[in-house]
């Protein structure tokens, strides 16, 4: 059984395949506006659910690119790495953010 930062840490060395500008809950985002990655945890537990043995991880995949094509075509490089190490998709949907002029793309994940 791994854990939840296990989880997370996989998920960070398959994206920086993508880009290396992937980013953890941790660490401070660039002025710039030049695509990227942004990792989040969102949900675990350490009992588990359902008489399993195992608990499933959540995490949150946010893009940020300066158009929404290139944000959801950047989102679909990951999701195909992601599915690769048997993550599974768990809602999404398009971000805003009025600090930005950036678009964003935003999936979760669990496994």
């Amino acid at each position: 059984m791994t854990g939840p930062y296990d989880v997370l840490a996989d998920a960070y060395e398959a994206l920086l395949t993508l880009t290396e500008r992937v980013y953890l809950p941790d660490q401070a985002l660039p002025e710039d506006e030049a695509p990227l990655i942004r990792l989040d945890l969102i949900g675990w537990t350490d009992r588990p659910r359902y008489g399993s043995r195992t608990t499933p991880t959540r995490i949150q995949v946010s893009v940020w690119a300066n158009s929404l094509d290139a944000a959801i075509g950047l989102h679909e490089q990951a999701r195909s790495k992601l599915l690769a190490l048997r993550y599974r998709p768990d809602g999404g949907g398009q971000l805003s953010d009025p600090e930005t002029s950036q678009f964003g793309w935003r999936a979760d994940y669990r496994r």
